[in-house]
């Protein structure tokens, strides 16, 4: 089921926070990303070793990483040396889904979303269920949450 906004059919957007107060902090794109590159909201990121003024993110195409960059409604793409915000542990975000989901299953980023692990390490819980590719749904970030398939 995809995530239902509100009655003034808002469209669902990619790394919108849904909590009141979530656990964001800035850091900034990795600065030897190539230049054609670019990191989005929804996206999971993991720390990057880069030495820099903050901290450094970098893509992780699959597994888990430490968060998930939240949308700015001014800014979609981030090249290298941008700065953006990255939604941490407890923050609810909504994510695009790669597959069917069903609420409390482990959530890890491939691709073309997040999809459901059956071993091993995710970044979050689905909050809500998703009955094909492309819905929009809540997720509450848990970096390095394991599972098979879901919590119960």
């Amino acid at each position: 089921m995809a995530f239902n906004l509100n009655q003034f059919k808002l469209s669902n957007i990619e790394g919108m926070t849904m909590n009141p107060e979530p656990n964001v902090i800035s850091a900034q794109v990795l600065p030897t990303l190539a230049a054609a590159s670019y990191y989005q909201a929804g996206q999971v990121v993991a720390f990057g070793t880069n030495a820099g003024d903050m901290p450094i993110i970098r893509a992780i195409n699959t597994g888990c990483g430490i968060g998930v960059i939240a949308f700015n409604a001014k800014k979609s793409k981030y090249y290298a040396n941008d700065i953006c915000s990255v939604a941490l542990d407890g923050t609810i975000i909504t994510v695009k889904a790669a597959s069917a989901i069903t609420r409390n299953d482990v959530l890890a980023y491939g691709s073309t979303g997040m999809g459901t692990i059956t071993t091993g390490n995710g970044i979050g819980i689905a909050l809500d269920n998703a009955s094909a590719s492309g819905d929009i749904v809540r997720m509450m970030v848990k970096a390095h949450v394991s599972g098979s398939a879901n919590l119960y």
